[in-house]
């Protein structure tokens, strides 16, 4: 694998940890 495929799969897995916890976020202001 390329170094270029490994930055974009790690940015990938942060993009999709990012999007959790804002829907984590989300989640918890609509039980406020």
């Amino acid at each position: 694998m390329s170094n270029k495929q490994e930055l974009d799969k790690q940015r990938a897995i942060q993009q999709q940890k990012i999007k959790d916890i804002k829907a984590q976020l989300d989640a918890l202001r609509q039980d406020l």
